[in-house]
């Protein structure tokens, strides 16, 4: 079953790498505007950000369209098994879309000691979380686990978005 999982992974982070292209392209020009004005560097964001979730959107249909066609060109067996968890991970990259612009404003930010922070604490909880989803839902607890991480590294981004816009 983990060649099963390794489908799905190698779709899913294969899904996500525009997210790394945006932010490697991004971060420099980001940090040099925040250093001049933070609103500034925001409005940059927000009129580049919408390209991508239109790239991503379009991509997140694609994928769930010829999700299928996507599955049988890795593999043929377990196709229903892979078509549904190529559908829940999904969530994930939906997630990402939510996260990824706080994350680049938060490096530019130099908020670095408490990204790594978040950073070294998520593998903990998938680790923990992706023993008892596993255990309990078999491989499809390995998107869930996925899903959580997703979930926990969005909010916790959020959350120190919202601290840092209310103290400065």
């Amino acid at each position: 079953m983990a060649g099963v999982y390794s489908i799905i992974e190698k779709i899913y982070n294969l899904a996500r790498k525009p997210f790394s292209i945006y932010q490697t392209f991004m971060l420099p020009k980001i940090s040099q505007q925040i250093q001049i004005d933070k609103e500034i560097a925001k409005k940059t964001i927000k009129n580049t950000y919408f390209f991508v979730i239109l790239f991503m959107f379009i991509e997140v249909v694609l994928i769930y369209w010829f999700r299928e066609e996507i599955i049988e060109y890795f593999t043929l067996t377990n196709v229903s098994l892979l078509k549904n968890l190529l559908i829940f991970s999904l969530i994930g990259i939906v997630l990402v879309i939510v996260n990824c612009p706080i994350f680049l404003y938060l490096t530019a930010l130099d908020r670095k000691q408490v990204l790594m922070r978040i950073s070294l604490t998520a593998p903990v909880f998938g680790i923990i979380f992706g023993v008892a989803f596993i255990y309990t839902f078999g491989i499809t607890g390995s998107i869930f686990t996925v899903i959580f991480i997703e979930l926990y590294y969005t909010v916790s981004l959020l959350l120190i978005y919202k601290k840092d816009k209310l103290t400065k």
